[in-house]
């Protein structure tokens, strides 16, 4: 029993590896970084990019919001967009695929300057088929 359930561990961790797996090769934007640790908002190593809501609202796709686009073509999958501030909520969505959720982009209407968005996880899958995770984008909203 116990073989069994060693065996089943160590599937999921060589499952998760995989697809967390990185190429040294790759740009600049996409570094190894570790899927398990949360930035957190407070953190004073976090640059910030100021970005006014108007002009956040008016992002169709959230890979244009990258500094540096990939040298390879790529997709991305999903990610997750937390939203943190005085007197703003705490909030974390899910995203699937490429664009802003009509919550998030309801939430980002509602908050206030000095509210920090920050989009993490951010799964790409690349021609070849790799899945990669890229670096974070930690937005300051202004008005």
């Amino acid at each position: 029993m116990k073989t069994k359930k060693f065996l089943i561990c160590l599937f999921i961790l060589i499952s998760s590896l995989k697809v967390f797996s990185q190429s040294d090769n790759d740009s600049t934007v996409v570094n190894k970084i570790d899927p398990s640790k949360k930035e957190r908002s407070d953190d004073p190593n976090i640059e910030w990019r100021k970005i006014s809501k108007k002009d956040l609202l008016s992002v169709k796709h959230i890979e244009d919001l990258f500094p540096a686009v990939p040298p390879y073509k790529s997709e991305i999958t999903s990610c997750k967009v937390t939203f943190d501030g005085e007197d703003v909520p705490y909030f974390e969505y899910d995203i699937k695929g490429n664009e802003f959720s009509e919550a998030v982009l309801g939430n980002i209407e509602k908050s206030p300057a000095g509210t920090k968005v920050m989009i993490e996880f951010i799964k790409v899958t690349s021609e070849d088929g790799k899945t990669r995770l890229l670096n974070p984008i930690n937005l300051l909203l202004t008005e």
